[in-house]
């Protein structure tokens, strides 16, 4: 039996779903003129209100696919440079200054507690919330609040309570204080974000600055050929072009840039800069072998005290899968404190062990925290 072709949209060939959300599916397609992969967000219409039906101004948009997913965080995708891009403003609000805005925008274990709250809320304060959870996301490997259900992520976002992993710098660990903020008039700017220490180490010379968007080249003889060639016809390119109408003449003319790791054509990738600056500066840490593991949360508390006893730790349970620890003597320079947490780690299926300072320097809580870790055998 003959297999049928693939489904089409327009001159996208759809090859895959490569992404589920509440509303929509994402496809891998091929764009059959130019031959460039693209990403299609498709949304189905009939399970949006009227409301949310204004905030999804064109559904089925292509983004170029020339960069794969990061494994944790399905909006952000890399390029070949490693550079961040955002990818997804399925549903968004227009912000104008000096005016607040009263929907419900974005997906919840990023949306700022003003948002849970139901009040009105100023663009700005949200999307720095939203860039927060992104580096506690990126730093870590898993949500700074996350919950089995809404209401858990509700209450959770609304304590505004996360745990600082032990490997997390100090530095790192105060520019998320600066993000992680529940009172939305205190939270820092992107000005005051982009001067942090830790968002210019290593780049003290090259300070982040705002990113400006390169004039567009809507001139490009051999693009035009191309496409007049394909059937379209020059003065149709032109009005799209210069009407901005990110019609599919337009979208063809953007696929066809030589540029091939340059994906923010599409106008949706706001923050190319600063993401690009981002990627270059967080501290890479994954799950290691010593910290992860498939046995039971019990059999792992076992392993964790018979480690703390060897290294002369004390620990207390705190909750059923919580160990308050501490080291050294009270008052002495090497003396801290911490919590040690074994907790399932998002979408895989393994435990992990978290720990958390509570007291004591951070060189001596990392000393001793690497030496536990190191000699877990999970």
């Amino acid at each position: 039996m003959v297999a049928p072709p693939p489904p089409h949209v327009g001159n996208y060939r759809l090859l895959r779903t490569i992404g589920k959300g509440n509303f929509a599916k994402v496809k891998l397609a091929r764009h059959v003129l130019t031959g460039k992969e693209v990403a299609v967000k498709i949304i189905d219409k009939t399970q949006l209100n009227s409301s949310s039906l204004q905030k999804c101004p064109r559904p089925n948009v292509p983004i170029p696919m020339t960069m794969s997913p990061c494994p944790q965080a399905e909006n952000l995708l890399l390029d070949a440079d490693a550079n961040i891009k955002i990818a997804d403003f399925g549903f968004s609000n227009e912000f104008s200054r000096g005016s607040k805005l009263d929907t419900f925008c974005g997906s919840p274990p990023y949306a700022a507690p003003e948002l849970f709250q139901g009040k009105k809320y100023d663009g700005p304060e949200v999307d720095i919330w939203s860039l927060g959870v992104i580096l506690y996301t990126l730093v870590s490997g898993s949500l700074p609040f996350d919950g089995q259900n809404l209401k858990e992520l509700r209450e959770r976002v609304l304590r505004g309570k996360y745990r600082i992993p032990f490997y997390m710098s100090t530095d790192c660990e105060n520019l998320l204080k600066k993000f992680l903020i529940l009172n939305p008039t205190k939270r820092g700017t992107l000005e005051q974000i982009m001067k942090d220490r830790w968002m210019n180490v290593g780049h003290e010379d090259d300070e982040l600055k705002p990113y400006m968007e390169p004039v567009p080249d809507y001139k490009d003889p051999r693009r035009t050929e191309l496409m007049v060639s394909m059937g379209y016809t020059r003065e149709e390119i032109q009005e799209s072009l210069v009407g901005q109408k990110y019609n599919e003449v337009m979208a063809t003319y953007l696929l066809l840039d030589h540029k091939s790791s340059e994906v923010g054509t599409l106008g949706t990738l706001l923050f190319s800069k600063f993401t690009s600056k981002f990627v270059r500066s967080w501290l890479r840490f994954t799950w290691s072998m010593k910290t992860t593991s498939s046995l039971e949360p019990g059999e792992m508390l076992r392993e964790i005290r018979k480690v703390l006893d060897a290294n002369s730790c004390r620990c207390e349970p705190q909750e059923r899968f919580v160990l308050l620890c501490a080291h050294g003597a009270p008052g002495h320079d090497s003396f801290v404190q911490w919590e040690m947490e074994v907790c399932k780690l998002p979408r895989l299926s393994l435990n992990g062990v978290r720990f958390k300072r509570i007291a004591g320097t951070s060189m001596a809580f990392k000393n001793i925290a690497s030496k536990v870790a190191n000699e877990l055998k999970l």
